[in-house]
């Protein structure tokens, strides 16, 4: 006779992949810079960005308030990779030094 109460047999779950958020973001702006370029600020959706990056569209809002936030972090992220190209130029030159108090003047002298 089988009893009413049956149990349950507990099965050992894999544990969860779980990837360091800073990997997610970094994925998001990455992809968002490729379809950007590609496909245009206003015809990229924040779907799209998910979809490709590997993410849920939710993360993506919890990584950025709005697809704009995401623009602006890729900007940014452009921004920054200028700078480093132009001071690694500069500091691999003879004159650097000079160079680099050059740029500082102009860049003050221009704001």
């Amino acid at each position: 006779m089988a009893s009413a109460t049956t149990t349950r047999r507990r099965t050992k779950r894999a544990p969860a992949r779980r990837r360091a958020p800073d990997d997610k973001r970094v994925r998001i702006v990455d992809v968002a810079t490729r379809l950007f370029a590609h496909n245009g600020f206003k015809k990229t959706t924040t779907a799209e960005i998910a979809r490709e990056a590997g993410v849920s569209e939710g993360i993506v809002f919890h990584h950025f308030r709005n697809k704009r936030g995401v623009l602006t972090e890729v900007a940014a992220e452009h921004g920054r990779g200028v700078a480093r190209a132009m001071f690694e130029g500069l500091m691999n030159s003879a004159d650097s030094l000079i160079r680099a108090r050059s740029v500082s003047r102009k860049c003050a002298s221009s704001s």
